[in-house]
Formats: C-alpha cells, sequence, structure tokens
C-alpha cells in the first residue's frame, strides 16, 4: 500500500471518530460537552497534520482541500485565546461530509 493511501485511510478513521462523537447529538449538546469539542479538534487538527504528507499531485487528483486543512489547524492551534468550537461544529456538520 502507498503512502497516500495510508494517509487517507488514517483521515478516514479520523472522520469517522468525529462522526462518532457527535452521533445523535445537536449543536447545543456540542457546545455542552468540553470532551467532545476537545477530541473533535483534536482530531481535526492531526487530519490537518497528516495531509501535509501526501503527494502534490495526489492532493491535486483526488480534490483534497490541503489549503482548508493547514488553514483550519492555524486556526485551531495558534488562536491563543481558545479555540473557536462555533469553527469545530462547522466543519463538523458541513465540510466533513463531503470528504467521505
Amino acid at each position: 500500500m502507498d503512502k497516500n493511501t495510508q494517509i487517507c485511510q488514517k483521515l478516514i478513521i479520523y472522520i469517522q471518530k468525529i462522526f462518532g462523537h457527535c452521533e445523535n447529538i445537536d449543536k447545543e449538546e456540542f457546545f455542552n460537552n468540553i470532551d467532545k469539542q476537545e477530541l473533535c479538534a483534536f482530531s481535526l487538527i492531526q487530519m490537518a497534520e497528516l495531509s501535509k504528507n501526501l503527494d502534490d499531485d495526489f492532493i491535486e487528483e483526488k480534490n483534497i482541500p490541503q489549503n482548508q486543512l493547514r488553514a483550519l489547524r492555524n486556526r485551531l492551534v495558534h488562536n491563543y485565546d481558545g479555540i473557536d468550537f462555533t469553527v469545530v461544529w462547522e466543519v463538523i456538520e458541513i465540510n466533513l461530509p463531503e470528504l467521505i
């Protein structure tokens, strides 16, 4: 199995974990559960870190939103006032389903 396929499999595992943590909960429940918030934010950060190792031609061929993942990671990691969990929720609800 090549490097890109292995990374994509790991990305899918993180997406599945996020969906598992957020299954059958709404936005209000998410915002009232710091454990779910932190688990999801960590998984998104890990996804962005992993995606850095994908080959450029693979990213282009598979239409992987590399720039958006990097921007999200930077926004989550470098916001020293704390993570904006509204952004995390929106990524989970809007963007992640598009990746599967």
